[in-house]
């Protein structure tokens, strides 16, 4: 029984619970009316401190996510929460549902057989991007993010380098003001995350939870109101954003290349390797 954190995960109807405790018998006790399909995992933390710390920020993150979990400092324990539905990828290796869960409850006989056909050596593989729950946005590891300038970074989720177009989260900070004004000759679609923004030559405000379709050609200027210090909004942006001066001049330009080579400066200096992004470029 070493000093640290035991991590116990128990699978039940192909859904993980979750418990964590510093305390090894306790963490068994809770697990012994109902061992079901168990997993233990002990991370040896010396310091006390940090052992409670990181079982209560445990606590928090899977609470925030809607994780099932039950209380391992009760003995006897408790059960269970009542399992939801589904469970956010971000949870990954403890609130996942296993690989071979769905296979086993599925009845996969009203299918027909998986395509096997002939596909174009060509055709790229997919990109697949883990996203937290709108309530769970700031779990984003800060590395990730690229600095355009102090207050507005960007995530990137697709680089099509062969189309011309990226899918990136774009965030900014500092409370409020003008971000830019811009043309862009495509199409842009928006979802916003968290905060609000509008732009100047409209009325309309785009408020969290807010799907926003820009067709090209229009020149606009973005603005975050005051009071809101946090703004992150997933866009699609096709083709470059033309940055123009007042009179609609344009100053300056950004296209998906520019955005790769930010992204492969920014993640050689954080330690990840300039070929971290790879995963996002087609």
């Amino acid at each position: 029984n070493a000093p640290g954190v035991y991590l116990a995960r128990r699978w039940s109807d192909g859904r993980a619970s979750f418990g964590a405790s510093t305390d090894l018998a306790k963490t068994f006790e809770t697990m012994r009316a109902d061992w079901g399909d168990v997993e233990m995992i002990h991370a040896v933390v010396p310091d006390e401190a940090n052992r409670t710390s990181l079982v209560e920020r445990l606590g928090k993150r899977m609470k925030s996510m809607n994780v099932p979990t039950w209380n391992s400092s009760n003995n006897g324990g408790s059960k269970a929460q009542k399992k939801i539905p589904a469970v956010d990828p971000i949870v990954a290796m403890i609130g996942a549902p296993r690989p071979d869960a769905t296979e086993m409850k599925e009845d996969t006989s009203k299918y027909p057989a998986p395509y096997a056909g002939f596909v174009p050596p060509e055709v790229s593989k997919e990109v697949i991007v883990k996203m937290p729950s709108p309530g769970a946005i700031e779990d984003i590891d800060e590395r990730l993010w690229v600095p355009q300038t102090a207050d507005v970074s960007f995530r990137p989720l697709l680089l099509n380098v062969s189309q011309g177009y990226y899918v990136n989260l774009l965030r900014v900070r500092g409370g409020g003001g003008v971000l830019s004004r811009h043309r862009h000759p495509g199409p842009v679609h928006g979802w916003v995350l968290k905060g609000r923004w509008r732009y100047l030559e409209h009325d309309w405000v785009a408020e969290e939870g807010s799907y926003v379709f820009e067709p090209p050609g229009e020149t606009h200027t973005l603005v975050v109101p005051d009071g809101v210090e946090e703004m992150i909004t997933m866009f699609n942006v096709t083709g470059p954003l033309l940055y123009c001066d007042e009179e609609g001049k344009v100053v300056n330009a950004e296209d998906v290349f520019d955005k790769l080579a930010l992204a492969k400066a920014h993640y050689e200096k954080v330690g990840l390797g300039a070929d971290y992004v790879d995963q996002f470029v087609r």
